[in-house]
């Protein structure tokens, strides 16, 4: 049995499994006080418009009916950022979406369809153990053994993609511009691009809490509790390594984001969400903690690094002669990158690939420090 720091929580659904908020950015309006689903009512205009949105992942795009809203106080009617400590901003026009759950329909669809590709470009500079990870579990999700492990990574893939897109600045990519050029400005996040208003802004994260993010955590804890607490957990030992990498591996990646932002506002933080991004760092300690105690620590990668256990780790883990192979190949791959891992949590670099997911290796594993 693994030497366990004493942690105050177990895997519920009070961990963060993602960058928490408990109502759209008051920044860009205050219309919405909460993420309950509520369209606008006051219009500009009757005519309605068709756009399509991007994230600049490859060709992916969606489309979405918007209409000319009548601002209100409170509403940002601007995209703003900092350059050189000079405060610069580029007016919008008043445009949001029509209806919100139409509207989050269309995204959770574009969600579910484009996985791959958010997954292509979002590790496409990582390190071979990082891309061969989410290869093998996109792979994973669809050749487990059972449904609940097929469930659990789908919803965890999803999870991983609506995370990022909540994360990622957005933009107008269709002929329909709604009377706006591109930010023609370098020293812009939005240069050569058409932002979307900050009021669309604020109901793509109504869409992405209320109907994406917080559904797909319910049922992701849910499959890791249930698999976790299973009589004999060795059958579901590869699906939940891969479930916890990537979860850990999105924190890191949420977290250089939400600094990256920080920086783009000039704030004096390190974040521009300190408290969500500590509870958020806290959830993973959690995820940590819950994977060593119920997979006897790191055992199986010790037992890989030794060719003569290849066949009892097959036996103990319940794995087949390509998952075997693919547990050597990453211990094989830890080891190397070893160095780099424990510089990155010596150094407190949470932004780093392997700042949480390093520590799904460690024989006696102590949490490193969070923000």
């Amino acid at each position: 049995m693994s030497r366990l720091p004493c942690l105050r929580y177990r895997v519920t659904t009070s961990i963060s499994l993602y960058r928490e908020q408990e109502a759209p950015n008051a920044i860009w309006t205050r219309r919405w006080r909460d993420f309950k689903i509520r369209n606008i009512t006051e219009w500009a205009s009757a005519d309605t418009r068709k756009i399509k949105i991007t994230q600049g992942m490859g060709t992916s795009s969606y489309e979405l009916e918007v209409r000319e809203f009548i601002p209100i106080e409170g509403d940002l009617m601007e995209k703003f950022w900092s350059a050189g400590g000079v405060r610069k901003a580029y007016r919008v026009t008043p445009y949001a979406i029509v209806n919100l759950e139409k509207a989050a329909r269309s995204r959770l669809q574009f969600v579910n369809d484009h996985v791959g590709t958010y997954i292509a470009y979002g590790v496409s500079n990582s390190d071979l153990l990082v891309r061969m990870t989410y290869e093998r579990a996109m792979q994973h999700a669809k050749e487990a053994k059972s449904e609940e492990e097929k469930i659990l990574l789908r919803n965890t893939l999803y999870l991983w993609v609506a995370a990022r897109m909540s994360s990622t600045t957005e933009w107008l990519c269709g002929d329909d511009k709604l009377d706006m050029m591109p930010v023609n400005d370098i020293t812009s996040p939005y240069f050569d691009h058409t932002p979307i208003p900050p009021v669309m802004s604020a109901q793509f994260q109504i869409i992405a809490f209320s109907r994406i993010l917080r559904p797909l955590k319910k049922s992701v804890l849910k499959h890791l509790s249930n698999m976790g607490s299973a009589a004999d957990t060795r059958k579901n030992w590869f699906t939940l390594y891969l479930t916890y990498f990537l979860l850990l591996h999105n924190c890191s990646l949420v977290t250089r984001r939400n600094e990256e932002y920080a920086r783009q506002l000039d704030l004096p933080t390190q974040f521009a969400n300190p408290q969500s991004i500590s509870d958020y760092h806290q959830g993973a300690l959690v995820l940590l903690a819950d994977f060593h105690y119920s997979n006897k620590g790191q055992l199986p990668f010790s037992m890989a690094e030794n060719s003569k256990k290849l066949e009892e780790l097959a036996d103990i883990a319940e794995l087949n002669l390509d998952q075997v192979l693919f547990i050597k190949n990453t211990a094989t791959l830890v080891q190397q990158q070893r160095g780099q891992m424990m510089q990155a949590r010596e150094g407190r670099v949470f932004t780093d690939d392997y700042y949480f997911i390093s520590q799904l290796y460690d024989k006696d594993w102590v949490p490193s420090p969070i923000a």
